[in-house]
C-alpha cells in the first residue's frame, strides 16, 4: 500500500484516502489520509493530515453485512 502512495506521490505531488495506522498502544486505526509536497529550496518534506475514521468503518461493515444477510434471505425465500 505504502509504494502505491510513494509512487502516486512522486508521479502528481499529492495523494489521498483510507490508510491503516498503528498506534503507540498496538491499536490499528483506519484513517482517512491527504499527504502532499512542501518545498524549501532543495528540501521536500511529505505532510499527511490525517481523519481517524475507525468508528465509522465499523458501522459501515454491519451494514454491508446486514445487506448481505437481507439479500440470502431474499435469494431463499423467494421461488
Amino acid at each position: 500500500m505504502f509504494e502505491d502512495v510513494k509512487m502516486t506521490l512522486s508521479r502528481t505531488g499529492q495523494w489521498s484516502g483510507e490508510l491503516t495506522h498503528r498506534t503507540s498502544d498496538g491499536r490499528d486505526v483506519r484513517v482517512e489520509s491527504a499527504c502532499g509536497f512542501i518545498q524549501d529550496g532543495a528540501i521536500r518534506t511529505v505532510v499527511e493530515a490525517d481523519r481517524d475514521v475507525t468508528s465509522g468503518c465499523g458501522t459501515l461493515e454491519a451494514l454491508r453485512e446486514a445487506d448481505r444477510r437481507k439479500d440470502e434471505f431474499l435469494g431463499h425465500s423467494c421461488p
